[in-house]
């Protein structure tokens, strides 16, 4: 299994899911954009669920986190395909060289992994706006302005 794609299906076919049961079991949190708080949530499609199992689009970093909540899978399994070292820093002493050295792996392996979910939501970002959801969205938003603002004129 080499990719996140991979991963999805193995999981819904172990849970033996249908993409669209996936789709409406999947819950993603929709947040307040000035407070941060979650203010409802959201629901998913089949067709969605098939273009991340077919690698056509990464998911968005809420939809890998409730992928993940909902397969009861670690975030770093579904994404990088294996687990976190979870190497007991503080056990290491921080007074030799070599507890130095172990700490800033870690921590150079953390802002790795950082910098790749970065990635993945600018790719899920790009994937959005090039989508016809996102046309679509667009062209009714403008489509609202202008008939408001036509009505304003007259």
């Amino acid at each position: 299994m080499d990719s996140l794609g991979e991963r999805v299906r193995l999981m819904r076919m172990k849970k033996r899911l249908s993409m669209e049961k996936l789709a409406t079991e999947l819950i993603l949190p929709v947040k307040d954009k000035e407070t941060g708080e979650i203010v409802s949530s959201k629901k998913t499609t089949s067709a969605t669920i098939s273009n991340i199992e077919n690698d056509k689009h990464s998911p968005s970093l809420e939809m890998a986190v409730a992928l993940a909540d909902y397969f009861d899978v670690s975030l770093d399994w579904l994404v990088r395909g294996k687990d976190y070292d979870k190497r007991d820093i503080s056990n290491q002493s921080d007074t030799g060289l070599e507890g130095e050295e172990k700490h800033f792996e870690f921590k150079l392996k953390y802002i790795e992994d950082y910098n790749h979910l970065q990635s993945l939501v600018r790719e899920e970002f790009l994937n959005y706006v090039n989508s016809e959801e996102f046309t679509q969205l667009s062209h009714d938003l403008f489509k609202t302005k202008f008939d408001t603002d036509k009505k304003e004129d007259s």
